[in-house]
C-alpha cells in the first residue's frame, strides 16, 4: 500500500528548515532555495514532502556557495580647513 502524500505548509517549512519568519520561505522561493509550491489551497501554498526531499538533496551535493564581499567605499578626502570635500584632479 502506497503512503500517503504529505503535504507542508509554511509554519512546517519554519520547523523544518529553523527558519524565523514566514517571509523567509518566500525569499527561499525567489532565490531559488524552495522549489515553488506544489498546489495550493485556497490561498494557502502546500509543499510535497518528496519535493522538498529531492531538492535537499540537490542542494546537498552542490558545493557551498560564497556570499560576495562587499567593497567598503572610501571616504572622499576632506579639507582640513573647511571640512568640505576636496577635488582631486
Amino acid at each position: 500500500m502506497r503512503e500517503p502524500r504529505r503535504y507542508f505548509r509554511k509554519a512546517d517549512l519554519l520547523k523544518r528548515y529553523g527558519w524565523r519568519s514566514k517571509i523567509s520561505v518566500d525569499r527561499g522561493v525567489k532565490a531559488g532555495t524552495l522549489p515553488p509550491p506544489d498546489t495550493y489551497m485556497g490561498p494557502i501554498p502546500l509543499w510535497l514532502e518528496g519535493t522538498l526531499d529531492k531538492r535537499d538533496q540537490e542542494r546537498r551535493r552542490q558545493p557551498p556557495r560564497r556570499r560576495a564581499r562587499v567593497r567598503s567605499l572610501k571616504p572622499s578626502p576632506v579639507s582640513p580647513f573647511t571640512r568640505t570635500p576636496m577635488l582631486i584632479r
